[in-house]
């Protein structure tokens, strides 16, 4: 491919502890004349060591599993580097849980090994015009992981609820006023207003749609 005078060459930096692939990536990305590796190193030590310019690189790739630290903490390390970059993760781990992770801690990409250089370039790509990179498959993933850490979040806070609180949200359930259920439960009005505000600020339940779902769990548990 042929750099227009108006494209900016792409500076990648390369953090992988296998030698060959490392080698093979940084030949092949350079031979395109769209990228500049601006180094391949096998460890973060390396990288600390040679004290880069924040601005130096625009796309980091990274091995999930450098010898020398968590991916998750190499992360974190790299932002404080180069806190303009965006890092693309280089992994044959797809566990949810450690793509969860690096998300959060500002992994902006996911390629799974063994990988093309032509899918490679397409992610690098996309990752550096429009911020981030995740394949169906991993979305997808991602959603079942969300949605899995939620069923266990709520199974445990219904577990963990009075009796006084379940009453309360099962007259919420049924579209009752606070006036209402003290009437019902011969409570005062205040009572009741703290036991919602502790079932919503002790219990981490931030949306009625929690309230209904955390419901439909106390309804399991006690069927049981």
């Amino acid at each position: 491919m042929n750099l227009s005078e108006t494209q900016k060459k792409i500076n990648i930096g390369i953090l992988e502890d296998d030698y060959s692939f490392r080698e093979s990536l940084s030949k092949y990305l350079t031979s395109t004349e769209r990228f500049e590796v601006k180094f391949g190193l096998l460890s973060l030590t390396e990288l600390l060591l040679k004290g880069y310019d924040s601005q130096f690189v625009d796309i980091v790739l990274l091995d999930l599993h450098l010898k020398d630290g968590l991916c998750i903490n190499n992360i974190i390390s790299i932002h404080k580097i180069f806190p303009f970059s965006k890092i693309i993760i280089l992994t044959g781990d797809d566990d949810e849980m450690n793509i969860l992770n690096a998300i959060e801690n500002g992994a902006n990409g996911f390629v799974n090994k063994p990988l093309s250089m032509n899918k490679l370039i397409e992610i690098i790509m996309k990752v550096y015009e429009y911020t981030v990179y995740f394949e169906t498959e991993q979305v997808y993933n991602l959603v079942k992981l969300l949605k899995r850490r939620k069923l266990e979040f709520l199974n445990n806070t219904a577990l963990n609820l009075t009796l006084k609180q379940r009453q309360v949200l099962k007259f919420l359930r049924l579209g009752k006023s606070q006036k209402e259920i003290a009437e019902a439960m011969n409570i005062s009005n205040g009572s009741v207003n703290q036991h919602i505000k502790n079932l919503y600020r002790k219990n981490n339940i931030d949306s009625k749609s929690s309230v209904m779902d955390l419901l439909d769990i106390i309804s399991l548990q006690e069927a049981r």
